[in-house]
């Protein structure tokens, strides 16, 4: 059952959540009235403040921050930085006052408890310069935990409003086509002027003035609904990335026996080659507009890109024609007996002299099976094997 913090949490979608840009926040006033003596002080006030949660106003949503997200919230800070100082002092009021503006998939971690990564955002005049305090919360499905959801604060920084840019989680290596693609933490930078202390609220465009949307456009930008997947993803290259990513999962999760059977074990060196090969056969789908979304139909669009199989490694190309005939066996409908078996073998044997090769007659041997089910199921006799044409010896 839901407890009361899960009935009380108000509804959202993927992509932006507010559209009124002259809708008015209350900014927050923040004076330190002590200098702050070590990290541990800092990560000691924000962990007690935040572990047992605090309920945000414009989501109910109960925000959670442990001891471990205090140390991250707080890595390479300096202990005068504005960020230290405002959560040291004001950790609980800016988890409760900030509004929620965006949410989006967890782009390159492989938690699949993490449903989606939201975006919070609060104005914030810290010793006498406007801010834009921004938290990153994680959205957890607990299904055996007391309370369905549980909304972990990631992160707490102050965003430059004059160069902002899109949320990414810390630095790291993801294997692209041999790039190294490197994602960053926003400085601390002040709004740049001093500004007047008889400011109780701002309009929201000047709060999200300078913030990049995960799909790279700016927060107003008008978003279509093509632009949006069926996994409630941007369409956009980060979205590509997510996809890619989640179906070489599904992938490698779900044929395991395939790449056994090809002597093709997982090690990272291997995995890595794998997933390059994949992201090659996954290319056209996204260069052509088709798209791909998270299921077996886009999964099974990739293996079959045989337009591309002269592009990808030889033992690649052996575990997707292998992963093809897998699928196909899976989903067939129809059940052939022993007797039938015998003589589709003769049928297929027969085929040797019209292909070059028995795997490029693998369609019309899935056709063959599902017509001597048909013929079976319908109590009708199934054809004979075709006889090999006799050569005519040449005449004296």
């Amino acid at each position: 059952m839901p407890s009361e913090f899960d009935k009380n949490e108000k509804p959202w979608f993927f992509g932006p959540q507010r559209i009124n840009r002259t809708e008015t926040v209350k900014v927050l006033f923040i004076n330190p009235d002590s200098d702050v003596e070590s990290k541990k002080d800092v990560i000691d006030r924000l962990s007690s403040n935040l572990k047992n949660g605090v309920i945000n106003q414009d989501t109910g949503f109960l925000l959670q921050a442990s001891r471990s997200d205090a140390k991250k919230t707080v890595f390479r800070k300096d202990l005068n930085s504005p960020i230290v100082k405002a959560i040291f002092k004001n950790a609980k009021e800016i988890a409760s006052s900030s509004l929620h503006i965006e949410s989006h998939c967890d782009l390159l971690h492989e938690n699949e408890k993490v449903q989606a990564i939201h975006i919070f955002a609060v104005p914030a005049i810290i010793e006498g310069d406007l801010f834009r305090v921004e938290l990153t919360v994680r959205d957890y499905v607990e299904r055996d935990h007391e309370r369905k959801m549980v909304h972990s604060i990631d992160g707490i920084s102050i965003q430059r409003y004059e160069k902002a840019f899109v949320w990414e989680p810390p630095a790291q290596e993801v294997a692209s086509k041999g790039t190294l693609q490197k994602t960053g933490q926003p400085t601390n930078e002040r709004y740049g002027s001093i500004v007047n202390e008889n400011i109780k609220s701002i309009p929201l465009y000047r709060l999200l003035s300078g913030y990049i949307r995960a799909d790279g456009k700016k927060y107003f930008d008008n978003v279509s609904l093509e632009e949006f997947g069926l996994d409630g993803v941007y369409q956009s290259s980060v979205r590509q990335l997510y996809v890619n990513q989640f179906l070489f999962r599904k992938f490698a999760n779900n044929f395991k026996e395939v790449l056994e059977k090809n002597k093709f074990p997982l090690s990272t060196r291997n995995r890595q080659l794998l997933f390059l090969n994949f992201e090659i056969a996954a290319d056209d789908f996204w260069l052509n507009s088709q798209g791909l979304t998270t299921n077996l139909q886009s999964l099974e669009k990739i293996i079959s890109n045989q337009a591309v199989y002269q592009k990808l490694s030889p033992n690649v190309v052996a575990i997707f024609e292998a992963t093809r005939r897998q699928i196909v066996q899976n989903s067939l409908p129809f059940q052939l007996s022993e007797h039938g078996k015998k003589i589709l073998k003769l049928h297929v044997e027969a085929l040797s002299t019209k292909y070059p090769s028995i795997k490029d007659a693998s369609e019309e041997v899935v056709r063959l099976y599902k017509k001597f089910s048909e013929l079976e199921k319908s109590g009708k006799p199934l054809p004979e094997v075709p006889k090999a044409k006799k050569t005519k010896e040449p005449e004296r």
